[in-house]
């Protein structure tokens, strides 16, 4: 089914005698009038009258997301024995209480887990108010628990509750798409294996624990790596650790007490489906031998530093001993035009790289 999203797509759907069925519900404005009251102090009685409302706006919306979607129509009259749309509400006031961002809110506040997807959709009908047209997705993290805290599905132009056979068969659906959030991966940068941790998914990760194999952690003893041994509270999408392990050739050489083999499990909650992920990440350092070494333009500006820093230690030592011996001055100033041209060397080395 088209979904409206002009006046003009409204009349249609009343002129071809669209009915309601699992997948369209209509709903007269007056459904959401009393929120567009608000006098102060509130009555109790009309308090509960809003309660009410956003109640049964939170039943209609999780309705459709545990069945196939669907689409709800806010401010159009239905004969409610044919189901059929009679006529079109004057709709709500542009200035009033009920408005794209107050259903946005509801939905999304008063709905477990948050539903993602949902399309809330103004249609003006003249220059004054307008009506909404919400559409709703069939979520891959059904089931979504209404406001009173019951689940909900679509069934013959209604919503009713979910039997304990479809929540069992919802809840095992959306453990096996819960999207799967922090991945762990070795590589090789320069001559050295790093291990990097990083969100790869669309949402953050919390309550974020590891625990590491028997023979990784004699490694770990004398490093300080807060995240293998803390865990972290939250680590948001696209947020990348990387801890730099020990020279490739000795770990495959076994001079290193970093291990060839060893395994890392992490567990974290994925704040949407409110689900918590375990998964264990093996590795043999074994399958890095052949693979070729990377070495990156910091690594190998450092690498020059290193060596230019070197020629000026021996300079500088070499005029020390000249000048504690009495040398003459030549040989003192043809040692300083040495250094002065290392310098000019390693700085050129330097702007080229950086």
């Amino acid at each position: 089914m088209k979904t409206p999203k002009t006046i003009e797509d409204l009349e249609q759907m009343i002129e071809h005698a669209i009915p309601e069925s699992d997948y369209l519900d209509y709903k007269d404005q007056r459904a959401l009038e009393p929120i567009n009251q608000n006098p102060k102090p509130l009555p109790t009685g009309l308090q509960r009258a809003q309660n009410e409302v956003i109640s049964e706006l939170t039943r209609d919306i999780s309705a459709f997301a545990n069945s196939d979607g669907g689409v709800l129509i806010y401010g159009v009259r239905e004969d409610e024995q044919t189901h059929l749309p009679i006529e079109i509400n004057p709709g709500f006031p542009n200035n009033g209480r009920i408005s794209k961002e107050w259903l946005g809110d509801i939905i999304d506040s008063r709905i477990s887990p948050r539903i993602t997807g949902i399309q809330i959709i103004p249609i003006r009908r003249n220059a004054t108010h307008s009506l909404f047209v919400i559409e709703i997705p069939r979520s891959s993290r059904a089931p979504h628990q209404a406001d009173d805290g019951i689940h909900y599905r679509r069934y013959n132009f209604s919503n009713r509750r979910m039997l304990n056979y479809e929540l069992r068969e919802a809840f095992q659906s959306r453990r096996l798409e819960s999207p799967r959030l922090i991945s762990i991966s070795t590589t090789t940068q320069s001559e050295f294996i790093q291990l990097t941790v990083k969100n790869v998914g669309p949402e953050p990760a919390r309550n974020v624990s590891f625990s590491v194999s028997d023979s990784l952690k004699p490694w770990l003893k004398d490093r300080k790596y807060s995240l293998l041994e803390n865990g972290s509270r939250e680590i948001q999408p696209g947020t990348t650790y990387v801890f730099h392990g020990d020279v490739a050739h000795s770990v495959l050489s076994d001079r290193s007490n970093f291990p060839r083999i060893f395994s890392i499990t992490t567990s974290y909650l994925t704040p949407i489906s409110h689900e918590t992920i375990s998964e264990t990440f093996s590795f043999n350092m074994g399958d890095l031998e052949g693979a070729g070494i990377v070495e990156d333009g910091t690594l190998k500006l450092l690498r020059q530093i290193r060596e230019s820093t070197r020629t000026l230690q021996r300079e500088m030592s070499l005029l020390r001993r000249a000048v504690e011996t009495g040398a003459n001055q030549m040989i003192g100033h043809r040692m300083l035009h040495a250094i002065n041209t290392q310098i000019k060397l390693w700085r050129g080395k330097w702007s080229r790289s950086t």
